[in-house]
């Protein structure tokens, strides 16, 4: 972690704060000309299309680059990375490799990956400087005094998932003065999850909604007995009534952060707030009526501009207008349906949708599970193109060596599946949309 950076671009935030809408406008225009300008002389792709497009470097805006989707990114990954030794492929090989958040590749560089809803697996990479610049929001999150905190956070932790990076990063360098962390798996029976809270007691408890509200309900059974001054969720959006039951459990305001693989923290919501605050910093946002995309100013190593992102996001008149950033009514995400199985002991539990968006094996490019009974599952691949017939019988070996780690983990031994390779996955046909767990 860059201790200096990350201070450096925290002060840099509260001058933002106070700036006018206008001056943060232009502001971001030059930081985004010379991301291009960087991007120019060290990206063959963005090289290309500068010049196929007749871009002018000293005078462009996003809007004359084409959308970049996360297809583009992994087609096109080699050329786009502006770091000279580093390909897909070599990032697969690290990823196959290690499953611990704190490894950073060839000690330097920060690796997340994620399928999220479109099931279409993808890398995103920063260097120490990028990460220190988008991890300092946490720093405007967090009311910090003359205490160490101890953050307790339950979710994905096996492996370069966003939750758990930016979790684990609070025991780097100086931020271990501020940060005793715990981290607790979602896939895990749920008994040693509530022993290890209580033992530990969190000042700050943090995790998906729904990972919340499974422990929300411990609370109010008693058998989760835990004081949080903080809570704060990030992940997915806040379902339903999910917010109010989490709230009335633990008797604390939620804090709902925008968070993601591709741009780390993107906003957040605090409690009364009539909306949600995005971060526009190091983002420029464009919002569509189906999709957003998003330009990302600090990440010099995998530059992303127009990146399409699926979530919907609907600006709101901010009435108070104490600080220059766009305020958004919600963020219309898709919620996953968790697959429900009967594990060996004849009771139905759960595998949370987050170990599936964040299933990752070498040269698997896209996949979907089928789910057919209580007790079985199709899974559906999609090998990525060119690889030879014995890779494709490796990667199967290694779904099917994943899977039943993670059935495992929730004593679902007697589940079966079938693996069955596919061109293509489409969308359904009534919604238009592509679900990565289907019934």
């Amino acid at each position: 972690m860059e201790i200096r950076t990350l201070l450096k671009t925290r002060f840099e935030h509260i001058l933002n704060e106070r700036r006018s809408r206008q001056s943060l406008t232009e502001r971001n225009l030059k930081k985004f000309r010379k991301l291009v300008a960087h991007a120019n002389s060290t990206s063959p792709y963005y090289a290309r299309i500068i010049k196929k497009n007749s871009i002018d470097i000293t005078a462009c805006t996003p809007g004359d680059f084409p959308v970049l989707t996360k297809r583009d990114v992994m087609e096109n990954f080699d050329h786009i990375i502006t770091v000279p030794h580093m390909t897909k492929r070599s990032i697969a090989d690290f990823l196959a490799a290690s499953k611990d958040p704190l490894a950073l590749y060839d000690g330097k560089y920060y690796i997340l990956h994620t399928s999220g809803s479109s099931g279409e697996i993808g890398y995103f990479v920063y260097s120490r400087q990028d990460w220190a610049r988008g991890f300092a929001h946490v720093l405007r999150i967090h009311d910090f005094k003359l205490r160490r905190k101890k953050l307790a956070f339950f979710g994905a932790t096996k492996g370069h998932f966003a939750g758990i990076s930016f979790v684990t990063t609070g025991r780097r360098s100086l931020l271990k003065l501020l940060y005793r962390i715990a981290a607790f798996d979602i896939n895990s029976p749920l008994q040693p999850v509530l022993d290890g809270l209580n033992a530990f007691q969190p000042d700050i408890l943090t995790g998906y909604p729904s990972a919340l509200t499974i422990l929300a309900r411990k609370q109010e059974s008693g058998e989760l007995a835990i004081s949080p001054t903080s809570l704060e969720s990030s992940g997915e959006p806040v379902a339903g009534d999910d917010g109010a039951i989490i709230q009335k459990a633990f008797k604390t305001p939620l804090v709902n952060l925008y968070s993601c693989t591709e741009h780390m923290f993107m906003g957040v919501a605090k409690p009364g707030a009539s909306g949600m605050y995005v971060f526009e910093d190091d983002l420029i946002f464009n919002f569509r009526d189906d999709h957003t995309c998003v330009t990302n100013l600090f990440n010099y190593t995998l530059p992303l501009i127009r990146y399409r992102m699926e979530d919907v996001l609907r600006p709101l008149p901010d009435k108070v207008g104490i600080l220059p950033y766009t305020m958004v009514r919600e963020i219309v995400g898709r919620m996953e349906q968790a697959p429900l199985f009967l594990n060996r002991h004849g009771i139905e539990d759960f595998i949370s949708p987050h170990i599936i968006n964040e299933f990752h094996v070498k040269h698997l490019r896209r996949f979907q599970m089928q789910l057919l009974d209580k007790t079985s599952f199709l899974f559906k691949a999609c090998f990525e193109p060119g690889i030879r017939d014995e890779q494709k019988a490796e990667a199967s070996r290694n779904i099917q060596k994943r899977m039943r780690e993670i059935l495992a983990e929730k004593e679902m031994d007697t589940v079966t599946f079938t693996i069955k390779e596919f061109n293509d996955l489409c969308a359904d046909e009534r919604t238009g949309k592509f679900k990565l767990i289907v019934s």
